[in-house]
C-alpha cells in the first residue's frame, strides 16, 4: 500500500572491512511487504550483489544489481 516513489529500499548497513561488504543491513521488498536482513557486496565498478535472507544467510536469495552505463 506504499508509494514505491521514493521508498527507502535498503537501511542500516556498515561496511565490514575484513570481508569487503556491507552487512547488518535490511531490505524491503515492495512486492509482498516484508523487510529481510541484507548484504551487499560490491563486485566490480559497475556490480552489485545483494543478499536478502531470513535469520540465517543460507536461507536467502541473492540478486545481481548492474548500474546502467550512459553511452
Amino acid at each position: 500500500t506504499r508509494p514505491i516513489l521514493g521508498l527507502v529500499m535498503l537501511r542500516n548497513f556498515t561496511w565490514d572491512a575484513d570481508d569487503q561488504e556491507w552487512t547488518d543491513g535490511y531490505i524491503y521488498d515492495p512486492e509482498n511487504g516484508e523487510e529481510y536482513s541484507c548484504t551487499m557486496t560490491l563486485k566490480d565498478a559497475n556490480t552489485l550483489d545483494v543478499r536478502g535472507y531470513v535469520m540465517v544467510s543460507a536461507f536467502g536469495r541473492t540478486d545481481t544489481w548492474k548500474r546502467q552505463v550512459k553511452k
